[in-house]
């Protein structure tokens, strides 16, 4: 039972990175619309700006799991990304939302990692290539 907790976790974690850069796709018009800023400069700042900072920030979200421990990054790092979840809720201009973003980035930068290493490390050697399969296939 112990891991297929660990799998659902890993697998809700592994989904932060698609989800965040997709879902507010459907937003944007309305976003630029509220905020009085063309589409074109919401996508780039809010879209590639959380792209950006997600493929940038796993490499040294995973030196930070060798360095703190892999449990600590992933709560560190959906903390971030809560927080900055948080952030976006409550600003109503175009720089603040991108800082909420580029928050939320950081946190699914160092949950990524973080939830590879929990999986290699405490899953069965006869599971892993299943955990890891699975993980690809809901991303």
């Amino acid at each position: 039972m112990k891991l297929v907790f660990l799998l659902t976790g890993a697998l809700l974690g592994a989904a932060l990175a698609p989800l965040g850069s997709t879902s507010i796709a459907v937003a944007i018009p309305l976003i630029s619309q509220q905020l009085d800023v063309s589409p074109t400069l919401v996508t780039q700042m809010l879209v590639g700006g959380y792209l950006f900072v997600c493929i940038v920030g796993q490499g040294p979200g995973g030196r930070l799991a060798d360095t703190i421990g892999t449990t600590r990054t992933l709560y560190l790092g959906l903390t971030i990304f809560v927080l900055g979840t948080l952030l976006g809720y409550l600003v109503a201009d175009l720089l603040a939302l991108t800082v909420s973003r580029m928050a939320m980035a950081l946190g699914t930068a160092l949950v990524s990692p973080a939830t590879q290493s929990l999986l290699r490390t405490r899953m069965p050697v006869s599971m892993l290539s299943v955990a890891f399969e699975i993980g690809r296939a809901h991303v």
